[in-house]
C-alpha cells in the first residue's frame, strides 16, 4: 500500500442554529473542485449551482510574521511591504471561457479543478470558507484539524467520520428560509406545515437527521457525479439520477 496525505476537516454550516456539522478525512490528491463536491454530498447540496472556496491568505501570512519575527522587524516590513505585494483573498471556483467573473481588488482567483489540495498548505492552524449558491448564500467554514502521511488504501476516501443534522435544503432561501421550514415542520401542523410539505413533496422529512451510513454511500457513489455536472457538463443518467433522489431509500422526486 501506498503512503498519501490524509486530511482531515470539521465543516460547520454557518449562522444556523442548532448546528450542522461534519468532520471528515479526504486524500490530498483530490482537487479543490473535488472537495467542494465532497462538502456538497455531505451538505445534501444537490449540484445545483455555482460554489467557490475563500482563503484568507493575508491574514494567515500576518501569523505567519508574527510568529517568526520581532516587533521591531515588523514595523521594518511594513515600511517597505510596497515592495512586496500580495492578495489578502485566494478564490478556487470553477469558470468557463466567457464566463462573467467578478473579484474584489484583493482578490485572486485559481481555478478550483486544476489545484490539488496538498498544493496550498499542510499546516495547522488552516480555516478557510467554502461558499454555495451565491443566491441562498450558504457558508461552509472548514477547519484543519490534522494532516499525516499514512499507508492507506484510497478506496477508502472520502469518508466522514462524525456529523450532526441534516443539512440544507436547495432553494429554500438561505439559513433563514432552512430556519423557518424547520420550525414549521417541527410544529407539524397548520396551513404553513402543509405549504412546505407540499413544497417538499415529503411528510417525513427530519432537519436533525444525520445517517452516516447513508453518507459516505453516497460519497463513494455520487462524487463521480457531480464531477461529470460540474466538469464534463454532463446531465445525470438514470441509474444516476435514481442515486441522487434515494430511490434506494424509497424517496420521492426531491429525494426526501
Amino acid at each position: 500500500m501506498a503512503k498519501h496525505f490524509i486530511y482531515r476537516f470539521k465543516a460547520e454550516l454557518q449562522d444556523y442554529k442548532p448546528k450542522i456539522w461534519r468532520t471528515f478525512e479526504i486524500d490530498g490528491g483530490k482537487t479543490m473542485a473535488e472537495l467542494g463536491y465532497v462538502l456538497q454530498i455531505m451538505f445534501e447540496m444537490q449540484a445545483s449551482h455555482l460554489f467557490c472556496f475563500r482563503d484568507n491568505v493575508g491574514e494567515r501570512f500576518q501569523e505567519y510574521m508574527r510568529q517568526r519575527f520581532t516587533e521591531e522587524e515588523l514595523l521594518k516590513f511594513a515600511k517597505n511591504k510596497n515592495d512586496f505585494k500580495m492578495p489578502n483573498w485566494y478564490r478556487y471556483e470553477i469558470t468557463n471561457e466567457g464566463d462573467d467573473v467578478y473579484l474584489n481588488d484583493d482578490e485572486k482567483l485559481y481555478q478550483a479543478n486544476e489545484i490539488k489540495l496538498r498544493r496550498i498548505t499542510s499546516d495547522l492552524p488552516w480555516n478557510f470558507m467554502f461558499e454555495y449558491d451565491y443566491g441562498d448564500g450558504w457558508e461552509v467554514r472548514l477547519e484543519l484539524l490534522a494532516c499525516e502521511e499514512k499507508e492507506v488504501s484510497l478506496a477508502n476516501y472520502p469518508c466522514v467520520l462524525e456529523g450532526k443534522g441534516y443539512g440544507i435544503i436547495e432553494d429554500v432561501g438561505g439559513v433563514d428560509g432552512l430556519a423557518e421550514l424547520a420550525a414549521a415542520l417541527k410544529r407539524g401542523k397548520g396551513q404553513k406545515y402543509e405549504d412546505m410539505c407540499a413544497w417538499l413533496g415529503s411528510t417525513t422529512l427530519n432537519l436533525n437527521e444525520f445517517d452516516i451510513d447513508d453518507c459516505n454511500f453516497r460519497l463513494k457513489k455520487c462524487l463521480r457525479i457531480y464531477r461529470d455536472t460540474y466538469e464534463l457538463h454532463y446531465e445525470p443518467t438514470k441509474r444516476s439520477m435514481d442515486i441522487l433522489l434515494r430511490k434506494y431509500k424509497g424517496k420521492g422526486a426531491r429525494g426526501y
